[in-house]
């Protein structure tokens, strides 16, 4: 694969493991501002019709234009899913 010269190139990304904590949710809730993303993530402890109580939560906050970017990947991710899906 070649760059175009407009292009940057790709720069190598490393990532150590252990200085990331890792988290299993099923529940993420999301509020925005003109200027920030924040997701509220945790795991859902107990659910009623009334009340639904979260454990575990964390918050991820990012500016407006990650979040684009960000928004891109998942999209992404989402259409190799699918695609994976329909080989099976």
């Amino acid at each position: 694969m070649s760059n175009k010269p407009t292009e940057k190139p790709k720069a190598e990304i490393e990532v150590q493991q252990s200085q990331i904590p890792t988290f299993y949710v099923n529940f993420t809730g999301v509020a925005q501002s003109n200027y920030e993303i924040t997701f509220t993530m945790g795991r859902i402890k107990e659910a009623s019709d009334e009340k639904v109580k979260i454990d575990g939560a964390t918050s991820i906050i990012m500016s407006v234009e990650y979040f684009k970017t960000f928004a891109k990947l998942i999209k992404k991710i989402e259409k190799n899913l699918e695609n994976s899906q329909k080989g099976e």
